[in-house]
């Protein structure tokens, strides 16, 4: 589910006959983190270069809880969001702050924010709308993820979003006026990528959102469907198809396009 700058993995494995438990492989050595007590399964979603890791667990009440694997051992169960009864950890910075999504009292999922200091916050969603996930972190505290959302008197069922540390939730837009687009990873320059109306696509203050299809060649074959991660040097991962066969491809920035993919 991740790599950091030490090349540990984070990830899950079944461990018996359809129980799965998160795992670090590290060092080529694969190690079960377990699973809260009275639970059976746990998944690891992302790591931090620290060596932090986080996730989800089920318990005694078998709902999931978001957890931080902290990179001595200890492992903390984040909670929930007030009067909520389960959450979600996707992703966790160098400053060991995870986001992820919980549900409410409302009974609503809302993105949230957890810190050593303040505990799990709710990012609230788009104006209008009722549930949204956070998939991604920088080291800014800059947060991006999916939110629905109702504008002019039309509801849309997703749109992609960044929130930034002045409690400020942004509204990315969506590809060619569509209504549907998640956001996936932000990078510490405050990109963003993820996926539109079926295509890939980076977001930056500078241009807007983009379609990744229209800074590859026209020539190149493929059809770049979702992006998942990107990092410092803007260079993108995800998948697509190219011929008509489903790939993974690696996308790197040049200084005008068409940009490098294979």
């Amino acid at each position: 589910m991740g790599i950091n700058a030490s090349g540990d993995v984070p990830g899950y494995a079944d461990v018996d006959n359809g129980i799965e438990h998160a795992v670090l492989w590290t060092q080529g050595v694969i190690h079960d983190l377990g699973a809260l007590p009275g639970g059976q399964l746990s998944w690891a979603n992302g790591m931090n270069d620290r060596g932090d890791i986080v996730g989800s667990s089920n318990s005694g009440t078998n709902e999931p809880h978001a957890l931080l694997w902290h990179k001595h051992g200890r492992v903390q169960d984040l909670g929930v969001l007030s009067g909520g009864y389960y959450s979600e950890a996707w992703a966790v910075n160098i400053y060991g702050e995870v986001v992820g999504s919980s549900n409410n009292g409302s009974g609503a999922t809302h993105a949230f924010l957890w810190t050593k200091r303040t505990g799990m916050q709710d990012l609230g969603t788009l104006p209008g709308g009722g549930s949204a996930g956070a998939n991604s972190i920088n080291n800014l505290g800059q947060a991006a993820g999916g939110s629905d959302t109702w504008s002019h008197g039309r509801y849309y069922c997703c749109r992609a979003f960044l929130w930034s540390k002045d409690k400020k939730i942004e509204d990315l837009g969506t590809l060619r006026g569509g209504d549907w687009a998640t956001a996936s990873a932000v990078n510490n320059s405050g990109e963003v990528v993820g996926v539109s109306n079926g295509h890939a696509f980076v977001w930056s203050r500078a241009h807007g959102m983009q379609d990744l299809n229209d800074l590859i060649s026209r020539n190149s074959g493929w059809i770049l469907q979702w992006a998942i991660a990107i990092n410092d040097r803007g260079q993108i991962t995800g998948w697509g198809t190219i011929n008509r066969q489903t790939h993974a491809f690696l996308l790197t920035r040049t200084d005008q396009p068409p940009w490098s993919c294979k």
